[in-house]
């Protein structure tokens, strides 16, 4: 155990998860050449997990470090898989809250898709989007959508929110309940109003032991009972709570809480396969990384191996499997942005599937296979023929 405090619960006997060095800061800016990628910025990662509630944090995480500016580029919109998990999001806020004309404000909405579409599905609603790393026009829809580019710290344009979205956001803020508490206090006590919560669920990255879901963007990673903790202590109730997106996210919707509720203190019903999950992990961590270098390096004696998807998760791997880029030809992604770009740490390049063959590619491996019938369908339209490797 190593004495800390938990920032959640304030428990104090922690066990380490993943304890690496100088990774790089930032995983989905864009770097268009290969001697910048290289020299990206790094830090330290030094998670921990508390098993009193059931929370995993970057004990070395620097806010400071951290630039969400408009060479940040991590839309997946370019993907229909993904599409329609943002539609049956959308579908969700609406059916949950007879949205007719509200005020819907979302903190973190990126390049601003997600709030246009539930703007569009939702045409008596004003919408209000902050992200500091939006770049476009402040308004559309005659008005009816505007995006603020900066950090959210208070509600804007009058009227308190009927909605707010947080959709892959609490993940990154190394205060969670200070963060929604800031939220809390900026809402009208005098009206009704749902907090809807998105986020990557800690339980399934252990349980399917993807080490390459740690990463130094992400400072906080929930279980279910750590973000239930984390509401409650944050004045807000659970209304419903659901795994999505084949469980590898979390989603809850929450509303105001009148008074602070300490029926349960610090402690919260925390799953005990959720803790051996933890323990197995760390043990085996080390052993992971050491695994897949060896499979890397077997899979490249057939010939040139890619990496399909240059996201988040495609970074950490290449920066943790293959650090030099000795047996990694590549990095697929089907976002045209990033497309010719590299990857921060490694430099390795960014390429269309459309040029697997014309780079000779023997064999790619899947960062996520929530894709697998997606990147499949691609490859056979194309007629590439391909071996495809997953991590199950």
């Amino acid at each position: 155990m190593i004495e800390a405090q938990c920032p959640i619960c304030h428990g104090g006997h922690l066990f380490p998860l993943v304890d690496l060095k100088a990774l790089p800061i930032h995983q989905n800016f864009l770097y268009r050449n290969y001697r910048d990628a290289i020299n990206a910025d790094r830090g330290n990662l030094h998670i921990l997990f508390c098993p009193n509630c059931g929370f995993a944090f970057n004990k070395d995480f620097n806010p400071n470090k951290i630039s969400y500016t408009r060479d940040y580029e991590n839309s997946q919109i370019c993907s229909p898989y993904f599409l329609q998990h943002i539609s049956n999001r959308i579908n969700r806020i609406i059916d949950g809250t007879k949205a007719g004309e509200k005020k819907i404000v979302e903190i973190g909405c990126g390049n601003g898709y997600f709030l246009r579409e539930l703007a569009i599905a939702s045409p008596a609603s004003i919408c209000i989007g902050y992200d500091p790393a939006f770049h476009g026009g402040s308004s559309e829809l005659s008005g009816r959508l505007k995006f603020i580019p900066h950090y959210f710290k208070e509600f804007e344009y009058g009227d308190r929110p009927d909605i707010v979205i947080c959709r892959h956001v609490i993940e990154h803020i190394r205060d969670p309940i200070l963060f929604l508490q800031t939220i809390r206090e900026a809402i009208n006590d005098e009206k009704e109003m749902a907090l809807f919560v998105e986020t990557p669920d800690l339980n399934w990255i252990l349980e399917n032991k993807v080490f390459w879901d740690f990463f130094y963007e992400h400072c906080s990673y929930f279980s279910l009972s750590s973000l239930m903790l984390a509401l409650k202590k944050s004045r807000f109730k659970v209304i419903e709570h659901e795994s999505i997106f084949k469980e590898q996210y979390l989603w809850i919707k929450a509303e105001r809480e009148d008074y602070q509720n300490n029926a349960f203190g610090n402690q919260i019903g925390i799953s005990s396969d959720l803790i051996e999950s933890a323990k197995r992990f760390s043990r085996e961590f080390a052993g992971l990384i050491s695994f897949w270098q060896e499979k890397i390096k077997l899979i490249h004696k057939n010939g040139p191996v890619a990496i399909w998807g240059a996201g988040a998760k495609g970074a950490a791997f290449v920066n943790l499997v293959d650090p030099e880029g000795k047996f990694v030809h590549s990095v697929v992604d089907i976002n045209p942005v990033k497309q010719g770009g590299y990857i921060a740490g490694t430099g390795h390049p960014i390429i269309n599937y459309q040029d697997l063959a014309k780079h000779g590619i023997h064999t790619v491996v899947l960062m996520n296979l929530n894709y697998e019938q997606e990147n499949r369908e691609l490859l056979k339209r194309a007629g590439i023929v391909i071996s495809i490797e997953g991590y199950q």
